[in-house]
């Protein structure tokens, strides 16, 4: 029976990944996550998962999970003894989904749990007896500043990073790779904006395309600095977590996969999209150049500059190692298209999220 050790189970992508794990019926799962105590600990891993339409079917064997109480900033990530000696004799392959994805937190805590929680969890695995692989979940975001193409190959070019995230998720990689020239075998799975789920249901509803929606929906803007050719790159938490289960059978080598969608969309289009949608006046977009940044006030200009880099990055992600792999089980990432954009929308929309939106009735 394969034993897998699993962090960030109630996260969009951690859910996802125990879903597929689950229907192993061979697979004995180990999951790490905070809580009071194992019962509080395990209930939210419950409620997460009976956001599901599909919970009866793909969830039955939730039972037989292993809830293990833990903090990976802590050392030893928190784990008892007698739990850790566990995983150190049983465990063959980790998922480390867990992470801390504010864009706007402070270094000391994004360290905290994306580069010291990911030095945790390799202690472990450094005394696990049995382990062949470590599949790690990190972001797009490592090529920071990066203005050309970069490759999955890539990690260090000289880039500088827009914010304390980019950051802390670079670092946690330069750790896994000193990991790897120590004989680890590590894939490292890049992720793109991370979005609600492909088939409508969203339980995922946070992150940076979702505070770009609410910079539209305050309608507080007239102008924004979004280049001609930007576009963003999203992927549904459900189909980047498929992908990632894909390639973490099919190839047992160290490796670096850009978990993306086949296809960009161009910013300018969805702020026309999502204006369309809340029937607000779009504003208008202009090149950087003829933005005039110092007009704003101090609280406009704090909403807005998490944003600028995104607004005008002209970083071109490459994919081919992944598309390559995914293809031999004739996988193919969907096409990010309006119809989902729509269904993103109404999703929130449903949930009383744009309450302030008074303006529209």
């Amino acid at each position: 029976m394969k034993k897998v050790f699993l962090t960030g189970a109630t996260s969009p992508i951690g859910v996802h990944i125990l879903r597929l794990l689950l229907l192993e019926k061979s697979t004995e799962i180990s999951v790490l996550l905070r809580g009071v105590d194992e019962k509080d600990a395990e209930s939210r891993l419950t409620a997460m998962i009976k956001r599901f339409d599909n919970y009866d079917r793909n969830f039955e064997r939730l039972a037989e999970v292993r809830v293990i109480l833990g903090d990976l900033t802590t050392d030893y990530c928190g784990i008892n003894l007698d739990q850790y000696e566990y995983l150190k004799d049983s465990i063959v392959e980790i998922f480390h989904c867990a992470a801390l994805t504010n864009f706007n937190e402070s270094l000391e805590n994004l360290r905290s749990v994306n580069v010291e929680g990911t030095r945790n969890v390799l202690e472990l695995a450094k005394s696990c007896k049995y382990l062949k692989k470590i599949n790690y979940i990190s972001s797009i975001f490592v090529s920071g500043s990066s203005s050309d193409s970069f490759s999955e190959d890539d990690l260090d070019t000289g880039q500088v990073f827009h914010n304390y995230y980019e950051q802390s998720k670079f670092e946690a990689e330069l750790i896994l790779r000193e990991c790897i020239t120590n004989g680890f075998t590590i894939a490292t799975y890049r992720l793109s904006v991370v979005t609600g789920e492909w088939d409508g249901q969203m339980t995922h509803f946070h992150g940076l395309f979702y505070q770009f929606i609410r910079l539209l929906t305050l309608r507080i803007f007239d102008q924004l600095p979004i280049a001609m050719n930007c576009k963003i790159n999203l992927i549904p938490c459900d189909i980047a977590a498929e992908a990632i289960y894909m390639l973490s059978n099919n190839c047992d080598r160290t490796s670096t996969y850009h978990v993306i969608s086949k296809n960009g969309i161009s910013l300018r289009y969805l702020v026309s999209l999502i204006s369309q949608y809340f029937e607000c006046n779009s504003p208008q977009c202009v090149g950087m150049e003829e933005f005039n940044l110092s007009r704003l006030d101090v609280v406009h200009k704090k909403i807005l500059m998490p944003f600028l880099p995104y607004f005008n990055s002209q970083v071109i992600l490459c994919s081919d190692k992944t598309i390559r792999e995914l293809q031999k089980s004739n996988f193919r990432f969907p096409e990010i298209n309006e119809k989902y954009i729509i269904k993103i929308l109404e999703f929130w929309e449903k949930l009383g999220y744009f309450k302030s939106l008074d303006w529209r009735r």
